[in-house]
């Protein structure tokens, strides 16, 4: 066989550019410590590595996903937190404000602390996070969503709308509460219905909030006690909301129970006659309202019996509908409790995930180092060993033995 010296140089060449390549790529693995750089390396395991890079880069945006949510659920614990200490100091102002002997003047002092609680209360309602977006707006995060009209009545901007954030495979997440469910969806009253007495009463009689004794027979409606008189003995009937009766006229014993259609209520003191008292459907009635109420409250005149009455049913009432307040916090609180727990643990299973996964595609793409460089040290030793032979054969020629 005939053999060229453009072939013979060929050849040689194109040996020593194999030995060069095998050696760059074995280079550029130890560099980057992976062993697959292109899908041609090693294609079976290029399909996979890029399976399990995508499940670490979802499980990623799902991680930040649910530490996003964490930052308004940690602000709105401590949001909720702070409205329920502001609550019970209002309740607590409320208890004094039935002491006996405190005069006016030391009522009037309490509302003036209780109209600050609920200034401070409108703010924490208004709490932004990372100073941005309002908590209790519902969707319109960026709608300030208490306020307050030209005639005092409490608003809510917002809408009811609730986040949903997906923090895991399946797992999905509120991101906060409306502040409609949080601060106006209250019933007033003992949730079923509230008690109240007629403000132009001349007695000193005290209706207390009432319950349903029995839920079978209970009928909602706009009921009426009025206080009326058989000779000298006092004497109560109770009317519905279309002024028929509904029980009545019975004997009035000071402290005893009234009981009709399902409803239990007790009247103490001594109502005059005339004098008239409220059972009506609970209604919502938002937390602030509330406040602003127990702020006039407090600043009942009481220099009559009556008044001294009024004054009883007022905060009697107040303090009804001031634990309902308090209560639908109370379930809010517990709420964002269950959803930091579902995110702490949520965040843990993703972060096991991405070891796991790391680990899987750390066997699948990464160099062994000790293999690597024991064939680096082959290669090299090749390629000289290939540019030494090339050089010392190419020296050769017909002509030196000639």
């Amino acid at each position: 066989m005939r053999i060229s010296t453009t072939q013979f140089n060929t050849t040689g060449l194109n040996s020593i550019k194999d030995q060069m390549s095998g050696l760059l790529k074995t280079q550029n693995q130890l560099a980057t410590q992976k062993r697959v750089q292109v899908p041609s390396d090693d294609p079976v395991a290029s399909a996979v590595i890029f399976n399990i890079q995508q499940q670490i880069g979802i499980t990623t945006r799902l991680t930040q996903n649910a530490e996003g949510v964490k930052n308004f659920a940690q602000q709105e614990e401590i949001a909720l937190g702070s409205s329920t200490n502001v609550l019970q100091r209002v309740r607590d102002l409320l208890i004094q404000g039935g002491n006996g002997t405190f005069s006016d003047s030391d009522r009037n002092a309490l509302a003036d602390e209780v109209e600050q609680r609920l200034l401070e209360l409108q703010g924490l309602a208004n709490t932004k996070v990372n100073g941005i977006e309002y908590l209790f707006s519902g969707f319109q995060a960026n709608v300030k969503p208490i306020d307050q009209d030209s005639s005092g009545t409490f608003i809510y901007n917002g809408d009811q709308g609730q986040r949903q954030v997906q923090v895991g495979t399946g797992v999905t997440v509120s991101a906060s509460d409306s502040g409609f469910d949080t601060f106006f969806d209250i019933r007033n009253g003992n949730g079923q219905f509230s008690t109240s007495a007629n403000l132009a009463n001349t007695g000193n009689g005290v209706i207390g909030s009432g319950s349903v004794y029995d839920t079978a027979a209970y009928l909602p409606d706009n009921y009426s006690i009025q206080i009326t008189t058989t000779g000298s003995q006092l004497q109560y009937e109770v009317f519905d909301g279309g002024s028929a009766s509904v029980t009545g006229p019975t004997n009035y014993v000071d402290g005893q129970a009234i009981q009709f259609n399902g409803i239990s209520v007790n009247l103490s003191g001594t109502p005059a006659v005339g004098d008239s008292f409220n059972i009506d459907p609970s209604i919502r009635q938002d937390v602030f309202t509330t406040v602003k109420n127990i702020v006039d409250v407090l600043r009942t005149n009481t220099s009559t019996p009556a008044q001294a009455a009024q004054l009883q049913n007022g905060l009697n009432q107040s303090l009804e509908n001031m634990d309902r307040a308090m209560d639908k916090i109370s379930q809010v609180q517990a709420r964002v409790g269950s959803r930091l727990n579902v995110l702490d643990n949520q965040i843990a299973i993703n972060t096991d995930f991405n070891l796991t996964n790391t680990s899987a595609l750390s066997k699948v793409q990464d160099i062994d180092m000790a293999e690597a460089i024991s064939r680096l040290s082959q290669q090299q030793f090749g390629l000289e060993a290939a540019q030494q032979s090339f050089a010392r054969i190419q020296n050769l020629s017909l002509f030196n033995f000639l």
